[in-house]
């Protein structure tokens, strides 16, 4: 899944300035890792005059990291590893010379997280400092500025699991940024709420009528044919309370015209596999027969290979067994996707006991993927590998 600061550069290259400008509202601030690349010289002189020596020390510490990091993504041949290794550097200089509660620090901390893949960012520390740069960005911008989309959504994307007063939060914060986004924007606006929803369903937050405002939006905005339409309406489908509904969603995207877009026509084959399993329940042999028939015509259609995607993920709940330690748990598995997605052959390489095993394997067992394709035709993807973490989210 394409992580939020990429979607929010390629907005930026278009609109540059505007964004840039919309950045230097508060003078002496650090602009975001994507955005500009300099520490305003009024910040560094007013912080470097007359200081006792341990913050002079800081101060040229966290010049010479963040000059480090900024030579280094100047540099298209930089590795990302070595990126990261900077980004955290400069957080942690920053951190020590500006103080944890500062717009610097945490503008750094969001440079840095932006650089963490999808898998690295979800975790109890990365989720901490995703927290904190909320807050700060809360106290230090108005609500509906369009900078608190960045820190609010990694905050969604960090957490391990759902925690419902969070996400209310989050959800009602994102919301009234999204309320300020100019019309012309509306695009950009749809494709940030699908990612914000994907978030939420990452964490088993059901919600239908969101998903079907998706859908809705997106069919009169981009148009039936429309990759975001189709993702849309699959989860639509998914999470709606009618089965008759849903079905007749299902039916609807596999009529639709994919215009021979992959992605569109992985989700079309996707649908037809549930429609099939629905049909074949309910022992409507002709519409099973109608539906197969689509299946086959689009794995003609996706020739050449396509890796497995993952459709649903479903968090593991937190073993009872474990809830007075502190110290949490991790759990990496093995698995295969089969042909219609499910995975299956699930097996335990490390974990940290049998109680968080067990809960690891009971939610991998829930994931649907859409299935791996060669040569047109859906394949099994064996031996899959993911590392399931387990932390609980005290309050006080």
């Amino acid at each position: 899944m394409k992580a939020f600061g990429v979607c929010l550069v390629d907005t930026i290259k278009k609109q540059k300035t505007t964004w840039m400008d919309r950045m230097l509202q508060f003078p002496g601030k650090l602009r975001t890792l994507l955005i500009a690349s300099a520490i305003s010289s009024a910040c560094l002189s007013q912080s470097t005059v007359a200081l006792p020596f341990s913050q002079n020390q800081d101060a040229q510490a966290f010049e010479h990291a963040y000059g480090l990091f900024q030579e280094a993504q100047a540099n298209a041949d930089t590795p990302q590893s070595e990126l990261k290794k900077l980004a955290l550097q400069a957080f942690e200089s920053g951190r020590a010379y500006f103080g944890d509660e500062h717009f610097n620090t945490a503008t750094l901390a969001i440079n840095y997280l932006l650089l963490l893949s999808p898998d690295e960012r979800k975790g109890s520390a990365p989720h901490a400092v995703a927290v904190r740069a909320v807050e700060v960005y809360q106290n230090e911008l108005p609500a509906s500025d369009m900078q608190q989309l960045e820190p609010l959504l990694l905050a969604l994307e960090t957490m391990p699991e759902a925690n419902a007063t969070q996400i209310a939060s989050y959800e009602s914060a994102l919301e009234e940024v999204f309320s300020a986004w100019p019309d012309e924007k509306a695009p950009i606006k749809l494709s940030l709420r699908v990612r914000v929803a994907e978030e939420l369903l990452r964490l088993e937050q059901s919600r239908p009528t969101l998903w079907e405002r998706l859908y809705q939006e997106s069919s009169k905005l981009l148009g039936e044919s429309h990759p975001l339409t189709f993702k849309t309406g699959f989860f639509s489908s998914l999470q709606s309370a009618s089965p008759v509904d849903a079905v007749a969603r299902l039916e609807q995207l596999t009529q639709a015209d994919a215009k021979n877009q992959p992605e569109a026509k992985r989700l079309q084959l996707a649908a037809n596999y549930r429609l099939a399993t629905v049909y074949g329940a309910q022992k409507k042999r002709d519409k099973v027969k109608e539906t197969l028939t689509r299946v086959e015509q689009l794995q003609t259609e996706l020739s050449g290979e396509s890796p497995s995607q993952l459709l649903t993920r479903v968090s593991p709940s937190y073993p009872r067994e474990n809830l007075n330690t502190t110290e949490g748990g991790k759990v990496l598995l093995m698995f295969d996707v089969d042909a219609e997605g499910r995975t299956q052959n699930i097996s335990i390489i490390s974990a940290t006991d049998r109680h968080f095993a067990k809960a690891a394997r009971d939610a991998l067992a829930q994931w649907v993927y859409i299935p791996a394709y060669q040569e047109g035709k859906p394949v099994v993807s064996k031996e899959q590998q993911v590392q399931l973490d387990f932390s609980l989210q005290r309050s006080g």
